[in-house]
């Protein structure tokens, strides 16, 4: 069980790393070249749409996050049992 929990914290703080980070950096930093794509998608669309295109653009990219973590998990464990 404290397994579950660990691996849940660890995803939960990972997606929530990937979701608010640059958003954050985008409005500590607005010259960053990171985050004028975040500022110009903001600028060119309503908040509502830009909540909705940034959750789903962050969203699939922690899941691939997680896949990924997930594939190399089971092919280190393939290995050597």
């Amino acid at each position: 069980m404290v397994g579950v929990v660990g691996r849940f914290v660890f995803y939960f703080s990972g997606f929530c790393v990937v979701v608010f980070g640059p958003f954050f950096f985008a409005e500590q930093h607005p010259d960053a070249p990171f985050s004028r794509p975040i500022l110009w998608l903001l600028q060119c669309v309503g908040p509502v749409a830009f909540a909705c295109i940034y959750f789903i653009t962050t969203t699939a990219l922690a899941f691939i996050l997680f896949l990924g973590t997930e594939v190399y998990d089971y092919l280190q464990y393939k290995r050597t049992a």
